[in-house]
């Protein structure tokens, strides 16, 4: 298994059933290019792990998060899946706003509140 993919896998208790995921060949194909758009990966990967008992949301955004950073595909929103970044929003007072991905609703931030509010709070980035 790759170690592409060992934050989903630290992230998911149901690692059998993940582990099917990240073998299936409608993940490593070549579809997945550097033209592709955050939330397009996004909607590929929640499909392919819609019926998987056990593999949530973070894991789709963790194995999205991945084939991302391996094509240079910039992330511009920091989405608040998992405790750590709901809490850093939290610590920092920053409003979370929504948006929904085909047919699923992740909340986030923009990097620029975070930047702001490191200033407002007078944190060093």
């Amino acid at each position: 298994m790759s170690q592409h993919y060992q934050e989903a896998i630290d992230h998911c208790r149901w690692k059998t059933n993940l582990r099917a995921v990240l073998l299936s060949p409608e993940l490593h194909n070549d579809k997945y290019s550097c033209a592709m758009s955050f939330d397009e990966i996004f909607t590929r990967v929640s499909h392919l792990c819609d019926n998987v008992r056990g593999v949530g949301v973070l894991s789709v955004y963790d194995i999205t998060a991945a084939i991302c950073r391996h094509h240079d595909i910039i992330i511009d929103k920091v989405y608040l899946i998992g405790r750590g970044p709901k809490r850093a929003a939290k610590l920092l007072n920053i409003k979370a706003k929504t948006r929904t991905i085909e047919n699923v609703t992740l909340k986030y931030i923009e990097i620029s509140d975070i930047v702001e509010a490191f200033k407002r709070e007078k944190h060093t980035l």
